[in-house]
């Protein structure tokens, strides 16, 4: 038995720190530092049966060493990796929990609750793993208050060259936002660029959406987590919508306004000030309001590395 064990004890903590390590580079930090946290917690339980498991190890006649299938050396991309080896933890911490209870219930329980942390790790970080890579180089975000097949055909002519393109759709009933969605994201699939969809994470679960966007008034992030998994948003104006967002644990944060906008008419434009306010902000952010290539100079001297575009593209024609 500590055979078995000992190999499930080595796949279970290979595949959290293969894991661990891809949440940590891809600025995924809080994901990180609790998959860290669980194979430390591994690893002590098993520490005061550690000379036993190393007596019991046997790689020479391990059968499992020459057994493998071609799909173990295929990941399309580094999201495939990390599900494949968070997948490759859970199975193996069933095993670990199964064996356990031969000798000790309350370590079978023990490894039973690191199991379940682990499928809740997997749910709230799994989706999010894309957007957030393409997040940390991402520069140019859309913003298309177009509606109908307009939408549709900005989408397709910017699929591949905005990083980020959100739907934006008011006073629209959810039927119609729903397929005008689900246009933009067969426009944009394959071409890299996030589709994201503002304010309905309805919309944006059941129209295959890689993120949503909420404003202050929408359903707060954590609420609209539980029921989709990709990246989350959110606007900022001021210093007190700032620290909601942070605390919000949002994926990237939209700053405005900048410069006066047509999108929303009656919004404060404070320009420099806001940029003052992101500095050392480590969550991703984009400068909105009225960017316009003309004004790219001056942001740039502000301190802005990306920046959302509205009309300045989708009215553009």
């Amino acid at each position: 038995m500590w055979r078995v064990v000992d190999a499930s004890l080595n796949r279970a903590a290979e595949g959290l720190r293969v894991a661990e390590e891809v949440l940590r580079f891809c600025g995924c930090a809080e994901g990180f530092s609790a998959l860290k946290r669980l194979r430390h917690r591994l690893r002590q339980i098993f520490a005061p049966v550690r000379s036993q498991l190393l007596a019991a190890r046997d790689t020479l006649s391990d059968p499992g060493r020459a057994t493998s299938t071609q799909q173990e050396f295929q990941r399309k991309d580094i999201s495939a990796v990390f599900a494949a080896n968070i997948i490759r933890a859970q199975e193996a911490l069933r095993v670990l929990e199964e064996t356990a209870k031969v000798h000790s219930p309350d370590m079978a329980r023990e490894i039973e609750s690191i199991r379940f942390e682990v499928y809740r790790i997997e749910k709230e970080w799994g989706g999010r793993l894309r957007g957030r890579v393409v997040l940390q180089n991402a520069r140019l975000y859309i913003v298309c208050s177009r509606g109908g097949d307009e939408a549709v055909r900005i989408a397709a002519a910017v699929a591949g060259v905005a990083d980020i393109f959100q739907l934006r759709l008011k006073d629209v009933g959810g039927r119609e936002y729903l397929r005008v969605a689900r246009g933009c994201r067969e426009a944009l699939s394959g071409s890299g660029t996030l589709f994201v969809v503002n304010d309905r994470p309805d919309v944006a679960l059941l129209s295959g959406a890689d993120g949503v966007h909420l404003g202050a008034q929408d359903i707060p992030p954590d609420e609209a987590r539980k029921m989709f998994s990709g990246i989350v948003g959110a606007t900022v104006h001021n210093s007190d919508d700032l620290k909601s967002a942070l605390q919000a644990g949002v994926d990237y944060i939209g700053v405005g306004a900048f410069y006066p906008t047509k999108t929303k008419k009656d919004a404060r434009v404070q320009g420099s000030a806001l940029a003052e306010m992101m500095n050392g902000v480590d969550v991703v952010w984009f400068a909105i309001g009225g960017v316009t290539e003309e004004r790219l100079e001056e942001l740039v001297e502000m301190g802005v590395e990306r920046v959302a575009v509205g009309e300045a593209i989708c009215g553009a024609g």
